[in-house]
């Protein structure tokens, strides 16, 4: 009996240590142990493909998770079920605003790539591109519309620079720095801003409006009123720090909305900062409107052809700047060396439309060059043209002056 007793005592612990565990919820104390079920894979295999699994960390409907070595079940992973074909679920459609998860692949990592979208291909094709194209567009040979890519890269590309030697005919507004230094009878020099309205004061000359006037202009003026008080003495009026004005981009623009800009900005830097125009606006009337009246048109076919800024007009605070709905278009498409949707302007024939494509290539067969024309929304064959000269029923000149309308496509076959 005295041999027993070390033995009772031993159980007696046993089972204050189960009663303790249970009541302060230790599972490792309160539960018998259990061994793995047989044909139950380890909890460090992989999951078969297919196998759907909560995040929360339960097991699929049906299923009960086991405990392997004596863990709690919430420290173990859902057993693999014997192999059944694997069923293909449906992906999930993402909420609005919730970036899909990447679909799992049994390829390596390397198998899937995915390429970049390529700068300045838009993603798909407008209305008109559509019209052109037909309503089944081959994606090797569509027509894009032309000029349009000049916007799809970052506005900072083509922003003003501010750092740069400003020209006499630069016009003062509130806001802009001037340092004035005279030299010669009398050493002087003066850092001003003109303000609100428009004034720089000076301790002697007292408030002087330059609001309007050209450097030029203020430097002449301000010659004048320093000669009441001194002699033989030298003037340089430059600019320090710029001011900012405020335009407003607006019509078939992809960001309109109103534009804090530099002083030294114009209607393309404006247009840059907006996105550009959309392929539903027009790159050859855009209009600015200054105090409530159109006061310039520019024809950005200018700068994309031919490099021409010369139509750029630099922009004063409050102006407008008004893209409008784009007007006729043709398409030219084969032979030629530049094919795309043009923008016709008023009156354009055969032969202005060939010259924005840059002409026929030295494959290109002028002999027969087919017009199309849509009618009624329907695609349409209006003539063939000899524009080569060789056997012209009517004079070549004449063919080259026929007029394009809104719709056309125009083709140039090869010789070969």
């Amino acid at each position: 009996m005295s041999r027993d007793h070390p033995v009772s005592l031993d159980r007696l612990l046993v089972v204050c240590l189960c009663l303790w565990g249970s009541l302060v919820g230790l599972p490792w104390l309160g539960q018998a142990q259990q061994l793995p079920t047989p044909g139950v894979l380890p909890s460090t295999t992989t999951p078969s493909p297919g196998l759907r699994t909560d995040p929360g960390g339960q097991s699929p409907a049906g299923t009960r998770r086991p405990s392997a070595s004596g863990l709690p079940s919430s420290l173990t992973t859902a057993p693999v079920p014997s192999p059944q074909p694997a069923t293909a679920l449906p992906p999930a459609v993402p909420a609005t605003g919730v970036a899909p998860r990447a679909p799992v692949s049994a390829e390596p990592a390397e198998a899937a790539t995915v390429l970049p979208p390529q700068p300045g291909v838009p993603e798909e094709l407008s209305a008109i591109e559509r019209l052109i194209a037909g309503n089944t567009p081959d994606p090797n040979t569509f027509l894009r519309q032309f000029g349009y890519d000049l916007f799809t890269r970052p506005p900072t590309t083509f922003a003003p620079v501010t750092d740069v030697p400003v020209g006499p005919e630069y016009v003062l507004g509130p806001g802009d720095n001037l340092n004035i230094i005279l030299w010669g009878g009398v050493q002087e020099s003066y850092q001003l801003e003109v303000d609100r309205n428009g004034a720089i004061a000076f301790p002697r000359l007292g408030v002087v409006q330059v609001w309007g006037l050209t450097i030029e202009q203020a430097q002449r003026l301000l010659q004048q009123r320093f000669s009441e008080f001194y002699t033989d003495f030298r003037m340089a009026v430059t600019l320090g720090r710029l001011r900012t004005i405020l335009v407003y981009v607006v019509g078939e623009v992809r960001q309109p909305g109103a534009y804090t800009v530099s002083s030294l900005s114009t209607i393309i830097n404006a247009l840059f900062a907006s996105g550009g125009p959309t392929k539903n606006g027009s790159l050859r009337r855009i209009q600015l409107v200054r105090q409530g009246r159109p006061a310039h048109t520019l024809d950005l076919y200018d700068l994309l052809l031919q490099g021409n800024k010369g139509q750029d007009k630099a922009l004063q605070s409050g102006d407008t700047i008004l893209v409008p709905l784009i007007g006729p278009v043709a398409g030219v498409a084969g032979n030629v060396k530049r094919p795309a949707i043009y923008e016709l302007e008023a009156g354009a024939t055969l032969q202005r439309l060939l010259d924005l494509a840059g002409g026929a290539t030295a494959l290109g067969y002028l002999q027969r060059v087919q017009v199309e024309r849509a009618v009624a929304n329907e695609r349409k064959m209006v003539a063939d043209f000899d524009l080569s000269g060789a056997r012209p029923k009517v004079a070549a000149a004449d063919v080259w002056k026929t007029r394009v309308t809104d719709g056309d496509l125009v083709r140039i076959f090869s010789i070969l």
